[in-house]
């Protein structure tokens, strides 16, 4: 490999510091989100709510993943996109 050349060093310190903004911005986000779910896990009614809410996103997306939806409002059937009756009117 051949020598580097040097960086232009405002652009690097420029760089730098920008890098180090937002790797701050980062943490304090990630300090916040910390904050936040140490409360809700104090919380016995927030944990069994959190955890009621995560079982059905995951459900929907189990089921969203496998094609499968749910039935339509009274119709005993599923929904399925793929059942489309085209009418062509004239």
């Amino acid at each position: 490999m051949g020598p580097m050349a040097d960086p232009d060093p405002a652009i690097s310190a420029e760089h730098i510091a920008q890098l180090q903004s937002a790797a701050r911005d980062a943490l304090g986000a990630a300090r916040g989100l910390l904050d936040a779910v140490e409360r809700v896990l104090e919380d016995d009614e927030r944990v069994a709510s959190f955890v009621v809410g995560l079982t059905d996103v995951l459900r929907f997306a189990s089921d969203t993943v496998a094609g499968v939806r749910s039935p339509g409002p009274g119709t005993g059937e599923a929904d399925d996109p793929r059942d489309v009756q085209h009418i062509e009117v004239s």
